[in-house]
């Protein structure tokens, strides 16, 4: 990866970085895979520029993240940075893309919904990432993450001392409708009133209905919405 590391830092030379040797040490401690992604990417014009600037402060975990999620890593680095590389090369393509959507929004955010985020991506970044992708595919271009839209995440999961929405309907209703619930109710904040087994079909039925998921086989092809 040496000739590749050189030629990536010797486009951007002479005003590309303070310390070019340093970028260049931090490329070479990655394994090779991920030095040919990331020298790709500091050879990328002012992106690659961009990305030299965060590793002379965040040092080979900016390129590692970078080189696990080309053109998004950095932007994750940038507006969270230890933060944005620790999860960086844990979450999926997809969830990597959902959180660069609002880490902007996330580092914004006062300290107690900041910490309700972060410990929902480290402790359930399936289900977590399941509601944000959600709210951002229901609000295009126009969804923020701020304390309101914390609040109801919140209150659909809760926590160990107080049950969430979902945790409440467990316990009334057993745990085979609220499973379905649950899974209609990613991206979607709901909120669940039911007084017996008959009531929360019906809640399930409707939830579904305004997801535009099949009743009858809980799949909608791409592009087609239910006719129920």
């Amino acid at each position: 990866a040496g000739t590749i590391s050189l030629r990536a830092v010797g486009r951007q030379w002479p005003n590309a970085y303070e310390r070019p040797v340093q970028v260049l040490r931090e490329l070479e401690t990655l394994p090779a895979d991920l030095a040919r992604v990331a020298s790709g990417r500091l050879a990328a014009g002012a992106e690659g520029r961009a990305l030299g600037e965060l590793v002379e402060t965040y040092g080979s975990g900016a390129l590692r993240a970078e080189a696990a999620h080309p053109g998004i890593g950095g932007t994750l680095v940038r507006e969270l940075g230890a933060d944005g590389i620790e999860v960086a090369t844990k979450l999926n393509d997809g969830q990597a893309r959902s959180l660069a959507v609002v880490a902007r929004d996330l580092a914004a955010l006062p300290a107690a919904e900041r910490a309700t985020v972060w410990t929902a991506i480290r402790r359930t970044p399936d289900r977590f990432f399941a509601w944000l992708g959600g709210m951002i595919a229901a609000n295009p271009g126009t969804f923020v993450l701020t304390a309101v839209t914390v609040a109801k995440w919140d209150a659909l999961v809760g926590s160990p001392s107080r049950p969430g929405l979902v945790a409440q309907a467990a316990q009334s209703l057993g745990q085979p409708v609220v499973a379905a619930v649950d899974k209609a109710a990613s991206g979607v904040a709901v909120v669940i009133v039911v007084s017996c087994a008959a009531a929360a079909a019906l809640l399930l039925w409707r939830v579904r209905r305004r997801l535009g998921l099949s009743t009858r086989s809980g799949h909608v092809p791409d592009g087609e919405t239910s006719r129920e």
